[in-house]
């Protein structure tokens, strides 16, 4: 089917397709109580990922400053979702921790995605969620799924040259 429509038309509709992705990410985040931002998202992803990270680690796998790490940080600690430990005597090795209520967040924006992305999913006639579910697997490993290690928004501007080292 795809040597049916021209080029142009395919990207069209993948880049309307990536549209109503971020709007459902977006709205994930937006939450009942307690929205996120997509940094704040991302900094607790990351987080969650592997529990005791330094800020400077954290700065460096999000692709940004330790002021902008230490400000994000402040505002999510401020929502109660990680809190910072010292580790050992040295009152300097500061380390970040997701708390239970940052755990339940990230359960619940993953849940929410699921939720919409299902209402959309079963809107379809059976024969294209038939292929939809062949296709997507395809679709992302063409696109080298980006592990979560892999998030840094300047990661295209680095340098990086595919979309496995990009797509978010």
């Amino acid at each position: 089917m795809l040597q049916e429509l021209p080029a142009d038309q395919v990207l069209k509709d993948l880049i309307r397709a990536s549209r109503i992705f971020v709007a459902i990410a977006a709205n994930s985040l937006a939450g009942d109580n307690e929205p996120l931002s997509l940094q704040q998202y991302r900094a607790l992803a990351l987080l969650a990922s592997r529990e005791g990270q330094r800020p400077a680690d954290l700065s460096k796998s999000l692709g940004v400053t330790p002021s902008t790490t230490t400000a994000l940080c402040d505002r999510l600690v401020q929502k109660g979702m990680i809190s910072r430990r010292r580790r050992g005597s040295d009152r300097r090795s500061i380390y970040l921790v997701v708390s239970a209520r940052g755990h339940e967040q990230l359960e619940m924006i993953s849940a929410r995605r699921g939720e919409l992305l299902g209402e959309i999913f079963l809107r379809l006639p059976p024969p294209a969620q038939t292929q939809l579910a062949q296709a997507l697997p395809a679709f992302i490993e063409a696109a080298g799924e980006a592990d979560i290690d892999e998030w840094s928004i300047r990661g295209l501007v680095a340098g990086r040259s595919t979309a496995s080292d990009w797509v978010q």
